[in-house]
């Protein structure tokens, strides 16, 4: 995994337990059950100026979608992100986010 594919996922990786998650996930891909493909831009508000720069800027790096796959484990049920992108007519998939699927709602803290 490169600086920049850790750089991109860290920041939304809220606790410490789904900062540590990126380590099981790449060590367990086989575990990883697909839930859907999400396009770029699906669930943003095209009419809002912030996402709409914000997708452009994902563009320009070669996101063309996000998969979501699950993952279990000892630690828990979690929801994972993966960026796919195009780089040179390739397509490579990335981890993006993290949430956790058994743990009850709370404030997510750093």
């Amino acid at each position: 995994m490169s600086k920049k594919v850790a750089e991109r996922f860290l920041p939304h990786a809220k606790t410490k337990k789904e900062k540590a998650m990126l380590v099981h996930i790449i060590g367990h891909n086989e575990k990883l059950t697909f839930i859907r493909e999400d396009t770029l831009g699906e669930k943003k508000d095209m009419d809002n100026p912030k996402d709409v720069k914000n997708i452009e800027r994902k563009k320009k790096r070669g996101v063309v979608s996000y998969t979501v796959y699950s993952f279990e484990n000892e630690q828990g049920k979690w929801k994972i992100g993966f960026e796919k992108t195009n780089f040179r007519g390739n397509l490579h998939e990335a981890p993006y986010y993290i949430f956790s699927m058994t743990s009850t709602k709370k404030k997510r803290t750093k």
